[in-house]
């Protein structure tokens, strides 16, 4: 049975876990934007956000190499991670994802670090205060950034994280984000992938500036909060 729970001409969202849908073609995707689960006890709706730090790093291993099979050649990945985590000791999160994503098959190119300008939430403390990192990786060959985003790469970015009451997700990141990593990363028509979606920032991200937003939830009450964003655009 299909799992797909919404589809327009610019937008798809899928309500299945992300290790288990089979409705993303191999080697279709040209850019993937995401912030996957911090593992640390955030309530969402349904899923569980307290693995062992071991279970979490085999979570990571899983999802970055499906995610790597779904790249196209010269395809990049757009990673918002925290730089470390208290799970079972204090953690470098940023550094050991980095790895991960290497042995799968990913080249490196930088970081952005996110000043999230003193955003004030309860879960504030455990991401490092308010700095975080969006690790930039590609498929294969890189492809040249153009001339008029090239003051955003590799610079502190400086710019509010999101409200969770506002957006009823306990942790959306800010339209913002995205909208600058698909312009620098994506043409128009391309294909723009979030494997875990939540609230579909994203996805709206990627309509407003004339890509294909895939978006890849587990939990169908946040499938319902993306489809409603994106059918208001």
């Amino acid at each position: 049975m299909s799992n797909v729970f919404f589809e327009s001409l610019s937008t798809k969202i899928i309500n299945e876990d992300f290790l288990k849908t089979d409705l993303i073609g191999k080697e279709s995707v040209d850019l993937v934007v995401t912030s996957p689960p911090y593992n640390v006890d955030i309530k969402y709706n349904s899923h569980k956000d307290n693995l062992s730090y071991k279970e979490y790093i085999e979570f990571s291993r899983k999802w970055l190499n499906k995610a790597f099979s779904l790249m196209k050649s010269g395809g990049r990945l757009c990673l918002n991670v925290p730089l470390d985590t208290d799970k079972d000791g204090k953690r470098s999160i940023y550094a050991d994802l980095t790895v991960i994503a290497k042995k799968v098959g990913f080249k490196y190119k930088g970081t952005i670090i996110w000043n999230k300008q003193n955003v004030k939430n309860k879960y504030a403390m455990v991401f490092s205060k308010n700095i975080e990192v969006i690790i930039i990786f590609y498929k294969d060959e890189w492809k040249p950034v153009k001339k008029e985003y090239m003051e955003w790469v590799n610079e502190t970015w400086k710019f509010s994280g999101e409200n969770a009451t506002r957006m009823g997700h306990p942790a959306a990141f800010p339209i913002e984000l995205p909208t600058r990593l698909i312009k620098m990363f994506s043409e128009k028509e391309d294909v723009v992938l979030d494997p875990f979606m939540g609230s579909g920032t994203t996805l709206v991200a990627a309509k407003k500036n004339e890509r294909k937003g895939i978006g890849v939830e587990i939990d169908e009450k946040y499938c319902e909060l993306a489809r409603t964003r994106s059918v208001s655009i």
